[in-house]
Order: C-alpha cells, then structure tokens, then sequence
C-alpha cells in the first residue's frame, strides 16, 4: 500500500532546520484504491455485470453476438468505442 504524504513548508528564522525552513507531514493522501470499502474490493463484479450497460449499447449498434460483444469489452476494460473497433476489425 503506497502513501503520499503532503508537506508544508513554513518559513521560520528560528527554526531548527538549516535555512529557517520547517516541514511539517500534515496528513496522508490516500489512492482511489485504498478509499474503497472492504467490500467493494473483495467482492468484485463479473463482466457481464460490470459491463451490462456497455452490452445494452453494443445490442442497440446491432452487434447481437453477447459473448463476443462481453469478449470485446473485457479485452478493452470496459470502454465501448475500443470494444467497437474490435468487433469491427475482427473476423
């Protein structure tokens, strides 16, 4: 589990820091990943759930084949206009 921490940086003259300045670690910066929930991440959705609006727009296009339609997006993780390209420029 990575952390970034963000600093601040205060000018003080008296400080014990060469040049005054302080730097104090306020708080870390978590990823999306790690705001998650537990379950969120520990139950993850199948494809044709994850994707099932994706499926209902390729349907409505004509692409009428699910499995190659679900294939298509998996390969393209979800993202409809490479799912279309795919399907139009595989045999």
């Amino acid at each position: 589990m990575k952390k970034r921490f963000s600093q601040v940086s205060e000018e003080d003259p008296e400080g014990p820091q060469k040049g005054g300045r302080v730097v104090t670690t306020v708080a870390p910066i978590l990823s999306s990943e790690e705001r998650q929930s537990p379950n969120a991440a520990s139950a993850p959705l199948n494809p044709e759930q994850a994707y099932a609006s994706q499926l209902e727009q390729l349907q409505s296009m004509g692409f009428s084949d699910r499995a190659r339609n679900l294939a298509a997006l998996t390969a393209t993780l979800g993202d409809l206009n490479g799912a279309v390209e795919r399907l139009l420029n595989s045999p």
